[in-house]
């Protein structure tokens, strides 16, 4: 009886410190608005401190941003439209004070370098505007929502060993943020 009752209180401890500790890293958005007949997206994500501190302590790190536009339907599961995906790739190096970045936006690499890794940062976790597509394809009375998962990949594992260890995750984190619905008729400008 008294193990039972030790087993349950360590069970329910963990759910509860499981529960009480902080998340990774949280999303903020997806914004929409329709401009010029397009559908911007304004998204981004606040990273943990503990990812924080690896990348100002050298640590590369691979965050990939994907946006996501859905048909929500009455019946039916909903509808995957249309996506981009964007790639950003942090380099802190806190010896030679170099903070760059690679980022693969609309299928153009765009190379920047910063001042501090603050900025780096701050310039790599914000989408603003994203042109996602445009509203001439979609239906004018259906409802539309965005999603928006961002996940940090693990430096590429060898093929050989991922086969082999199958069940190891090859992501850091993954998040997730949604928007509210919309009509694209009733917003149009």
């Amino acid at each position: 009886m008294l193990n039972r009752f030790i087993i349950s209180a360590l069970i329910v401890a963990t759910i509860l410190l499981a529960a009480a500790a902080p998340s990774p890293a949280e999303v903020y958005g997806p914004n929409v608005k329709i401009r010029n007949n397009h559908i911007l997206v304004s998204t981004g994500m606040n990273l943990d401190q503990k990812s924080i501190d690896e990348i100002t302590k050298g640590v590369s790190k691979d965050i990939v941003f994907y946006v996501d536009l859905f048909r929500q339907w009455r019946w039916w599961p909903d509808e995957f439209v249309i996506g981009i995906s964007v790639s950003q790739a942090l380099r802190c190096d806190p010896v030679k004070k170099e903070y760059t970045t690679v980022a693969i936006r609309g299928g153009k690499e765009i190379k920047k370098r910063f001042e501090s890794c603050e900025q780096l940062i701050s310039w790599t976790m914000s989408l603003p505007d994203e042109k996602l597509t445009n509203i001439a394809v979609l239906d004018k009375e259906a409802k539309y929502y965005v999603v928006t998962t961002v996940e940090s990949r693990i430096k590429r594992i060898p093929s050989f060993i991922k086969k082999v260890l199958f069940f190891v995750s090859d992501t850091e984190f993954k998040v997730k943020g949604q928007s509210e619905a919309f009509v694209v008729g009733e917003t149009g400008e």
